[in-house]
């Protein structure tokens, strides 16, 4: 999802709000940026419409009033590209002349700055013109949209320039009448919490929840969490100078028999690595992330992991919410109150409240999906960011929310800029690839014998489309909800290498089923769900079981030795999973049991192989490879692969994606088996160029009324391998496409049956049309992609 940028989040709609600004040349004067300024960020972004500012000086000055039409923000501008300070002095000498005027604004259209009304007691106070201000904030406007320009947030901009934009929050209209209205707010700094603990909540929906998620995290948490990382790091490098002092004070005290000196060090090593203990944590946690994600400087690997930190700070903030509403853990906003009517007799803070509801949310789903990578963020000292998030998400009520809508708002939320998802499965995708494996409702999936596994699980999205479908086949039962929710902990198994996805994928699941634990809590308040079958490890390496220490050895050695069981276990009823391609230059040793583990192979195809042994017999298959499993060449990289296939499986299904980009999709469905296949048949599809027509054309919309692309390629495919398919007319007319079902060319998905006997000379080519190359279109959900425009025959299509 990295790429696409956020429609909700604060940031995004200040950036946009400037972007036009730099559309064309500058002309030179305020006359020909400021009125675009003022429509799209103080109008567009920061709520004053067009009766509540006025203009002087031909653009040169401007006033934007408050609710009750009392000057609140004065804007001082001066040509494009003009040095800023001579707007910064008109703009202070404007405050003068309105005492209830909070901020002044300068700009040259490059830069933006804000200077705020403030006490002479500030520690940031200085006198200008007689007034006492301070600087709020200044942008560099120019660089930011330069930057941002087609790339994503938290690619584009380090924190400091994100909390910069963010700073714009106290300009609002509605946050400066409130402070207008109170005497005692004079000089004080809205901050996201206090705006949105101040106005009542909005209507709740999936969308204000997702964006209340979205400002809070990129106007609160991460700016807070980044200082902390730069904070913590610089201390790391004092504290180990400090420790091997000390330790070298030690042995000379040993050497020289001073026992009551070695006992006094050992005392001042002891507090030490207290005093340190957070930024130990975090360099513990960062290596070990560091371990997974090897690619990229180490400062770009540090901005990515802040942002993981403090999504993972947000995501529990979420989940303790929810929990709370549900009753499953205590309150939020008690809990900061409790805080704040101790805090004069105790040393308590909101970081205290997190780790106590935290504490409470283990009761909830073991050590709230944390396994101590991105820990250390509930130590950082970042108290008062947690308080405002804690506000921000306190005004959403939650309670309106069933478990798929806040699914839905979390889901959405991932969309967004600052949050980098790793391993994203489409739901569109993940739906295709269960419908393939037979895995419905209607079908056996409570059975023990229906256990499924996704060895690269991601973000989770195939398995909270896997627990969607065992949910509604358990509601058919007569299945408790605590049955419900162990069967869907027990029969759903999940691997990622990566920490953030492990997390992503087990809260996902614990939104999902919230209202089921919470069912199953009234029935039994000492109901735990534990952990779900989420596990960090690399599905392709072999794990010793038995150099696990166990119980003796920690949380993380029984949860190493729990996901090396799973990684072992054989008999599962399916194995679905969107696997991770790339060509292996050099595969580590770990793989070396692999026959497709040698140079030049697609990493998809160690996938395949791995599969088969965790399949039971009639196990079904369903998984996305990369396309060059298909190929006529008997000695290319992908033989083996096609032979292997072959000779353990019974294939079902290809289906082949034409997208026109470098990368071609190929799903796989297959049925595990050692009988010989010999007269069996299997579908072979290829969805064509045409496909990716209707998509552009609006025909096919993904999670609208239309047609979805998902079912348009289910509803051309035979009801048995190898069958006869529908006719692609029928299918067209159908589902409402074309409405006359005229479409020249290639039909959407081209459909036929082959022969198992095909496959035995490892050579598999099953269509002599050469691939189209169209304009990249992601095949399962009609977004566009990256991919240039290199031309095609274009196929009429009429509705």
């Amino acid at each position: 999802m990295t790429g696409t940028r956020t429609r909700g989040g604060f940031v995004f709609r200040a950036i946009e709000g400037v972007r036009k600004l730099f559309d064309d040349p500058p002309t030179g004067e305020a006359a020909d940026y400021v009125p675009a300024l003022t429509r799209r960020l103080f109008d567009g972004v920061l709520g004053y419409d067009d009766i509540a500012y006025s203009q002087r000086d031909d653009w040169g000055s401007v006033t934007f009033v408050d609710d009750d039409g009392r000057p609140a923000v004065l804007l001082a501008a001066t040509a494009a590209g003009e040095d800023i300070r001579a707007a910064r002095r008109r703009a202070v000498a404007a405050l003068d002349d309105e005492p209830t005027a909070r901020y002044a604004v300068a700009t040259n259209r490059d830069r933006l700055a804000v200077l705020a009304r403030c006490s002479p007691g500030h520690h940031d106070a200085t006198e200008r013109a007689g007034v006492t201000v301070r600087e709020l904030t200044e942008i560099d406007l120019r660089a930011a949209i330069e930057r941002s320009d087609e790339r994503s947030l938290a690619e584009a901009l380090t924190p400091d320039q994100q909390l910069a934009f963010a700073k714009l929050t106290a300009l609002q209209r509605e946050a400066v009448s409130a402070a207008l209205d109170d005497p005692n707010a004079v000089g004080a700094e809205p901050t996201l919490g206090d705006l949105t603990a101040s106005r009542p909540g909005p209507d709740p929906t999936p969308e204000t929840l997702a964006t209340a998620l979205t400002e809070t995290l990129e106007g609160v948490l991460l700016p807070a969490v980044s200082e902390a990382f730069d904070r913590l790091t610089h201390r790391i490098q004092a504290f180990a100078d400090r420790e091997a002092a000390i330790e070298d004070r030690i042995d000379e005290a040993k050497a020289a028999g001073d026992e009551m000196a070695v006992t006094d060090l050992r005392a001042d090593l002891f507090d030490l690595r207290e005093e340190y203990a957070t930024a130990r944590r975090l360099e513990a946690g960062f290596a070990r992330w560091r371990r997974v994600v090897a690619d990229g400087s180490e400062a770009d690997a540090a901005r990515a992991f802040e942002a993981e930190s403090a999504a993972v700070a947000l995501d529990t903030l979420l989940l303790a919410r929810v929990a709370a509403d549900r009753g499953l853990a205590g309150d939020l906003g008690a809990y900061r109150e409790f805080w704040n009517d101790q805090a004069e007799h105790a040393e308590r803070d909101a970081a205290d409240m997190v780790r106590a509801v935290r504490e409470e949310l283990s009761g909830v789903s073991e050590d709230a999906t944390d396994d101590g990578t991105f820990g250390w963020v509930f130590e950082a000292g970042i108290a008062d960011a947690f308080a405002e998030a804690v506000a921000a998400l306190d005004a959403v009520d939650v309670a309106e929310l069933d478990a798929r809508e806040l699914t839905d708002a979390f889901d959405a939320h991932l969309s967004d800029d600052v949050r980098p998802v790793r391993g994203a499965t489409r739901p569109s995708t993940a739906g295709l690839l269960l419908d393939r494996a037979g895995y419905t409702p209607d079908a056996l999936l409570d059975d023990p014998g229906a256990d499924l596994l996704d060895p690269a699980c991601g973000d989770g999205s195939l398995l909270v489309g896997a627990a969607d479908r065992l949910l509604t086949r358990l509601d058919r039962t007569d299945a408790t909800p605590s049955e419900t929710l162990e069967t869907v902990r027990d029969r759903l198994h999940g691997f990622d290498v990566h920490p953030y996805a492990v997390h992503l994928a087990e809260s996902r699941l614990l939104l999902r089923t919230v209202d089921v634990h919470a069912d199953a809590a009234v029935v039994d308040r000492e109901f735990s769900l534990g952990r779900f079958g989420v596990h960090r490890t690399d599905a392709l390496k072999a794990e010793d079981t038995g150099r696990f220490a166990g119980a003796a050895g920690g949380k993380r050695a029984r949860r190493r030795e729990a996901a090396a069981a799973v990684k072992s276990r054989e008999g599962f009823g399916f194995v679905v999973t969107d696997a991770p391609t790339g060509r292996l230059s050099d595969p580590p040793e770990a793989y070396d049991r692999y026959r497709n583990a040698a140079p030049g192979y697609d990493r998809s195809a160690l996938f395949l192989e791995r599969a088969a042994d965790w399949l039971s017999e009639g196990g079904r298959l369903s998984m996305a490879v990369d396309g060059s499993l298909l190929g006529e060449d008997r000695d290319d990289p992908a033989a083996d692969a096609r032979s292997g296939l072959a000779r353990r499986f019974r294939l079902r299904e290809l289906i082949e994606f034409d997208t026109g980009s470098g990368a071609a999709p190929l799903f796989v469905a297959a049925e595990r088996t050692d009988d010989d296949p010999e007269g069996a048949a299997f579908t072979y599809a290829r969805v064509t160029p045409t496909f990716l027509e209707l998509v552009r054309e609006g025909l096919i919309r993904p999670g609208g009324e239309e047609t979805t692309p998902a079912e348009l390629v289910s509803r051309s495919l035979p009801g048995t391998a190898g069958g006869d398919p529908p006719s692609m007319t029928t299918v067209v007319v159908e589902l409402g496409l074309v409405c006359d079902a005229t479409v020249e060319g290639p039909m959407p998905v081209e459909v036929r049956s082959v022969d198992c006997a095909e496959l035995d000379d490892g050579a598999w080519a099953f269509t002599d049309d050469a691939p189209v190359s169209e304009p990249g279109v992601s095949p399962l959900d009609g977004r566009a992609t990256d991919e240039p425009d290199v031309g095609s025959p274009r196929s009429r299509i009429e509705r």
